[in-house]
């Protein structure tokens, strides 16, 4: 089995055209659909704790931090990396957000104890589909902030005016109305407004 690999001009060439369709930014664009790949990657790292309350030897209650993730958008690939803290072999108290020295310098020589080392993750076929599927489900949720955020600087000064548009779809739980000249600001609003 090889290892999931995303075309980064692929995904370039759809940013644009869905800036354009948006009417959002690519800059915001690209910042959505890394938050979606991080929490995408969140998601696929973070282990799943069967138990409502974890105790250290001490009786000390231990609260379990999300991994910590990084999205890179390389020039030919999209890359994506863990982070975790180096550790001498004693000191680690979760494997999923710390690392050993001596396998921590297997990713960067110049580790050293106290330092955070990035380590690539390989995102196996049998995992890609559950990734991809979180992506997508992270990534509209992301867009559709963008969107929102866009449409209040667009109407913020507006606020109490009339402002007209056209009906474009109605759903059963939400109407699309487009408000702008160029047809290209689309506001979803709930029926009971």
């Amino acid at each position: 089995m090889g290892a999931l690999k995303i075309k980064t001009k692929k995904f370039m060439d759809a940013l644009t055209e869905l800036s354009t369709d948006k009417g959002v930014t690519e800059e915001r664009i690209k910042e959505a659909m890394i938050e979606a790949f991080n929490r995408s990657l969140i998601r696929l790292l973070k282990p799943v704790k069967k138990v409502v309350k974890v105790v250290n030897e001490n009786g000390d209650s231990i609260e379990f931090e999300d991994p910590k993730v990084e999205t890179v958008l390389g020039s030919k690939e999209i890359e994506f990396y863990q982070i975790k803290t180096v550790k001498n072999d004693k000191e680690i108290t979760d494997d999923v957000l710390e690392i050993e020295l001596d396998d921590a310098k297997v990713f960067d020589p110049k580790a050293e104890v106290g330092s955070e080392v990035k380590i690539p993750i390989d995102i196996q076929e049998n995992e890609s589909i559950g990734f991809i599927n979180s992506f997508q489900s992270n990534f509209k949720k992301c867009l559709e902030k963008e969107e929102g955020d866009v449409l209040y600087e667009a109407y913020k000064d507006k606020i109490g005016t009339l402002v007209t548009g056209i009906i474009d779809r109605v759903e059963e739980k939400s109407i699309s109305v487009i408000l702008s000249s160029n047809g290209k600001q689309n506001i979803v609003v709930a029926p009971k407004r």
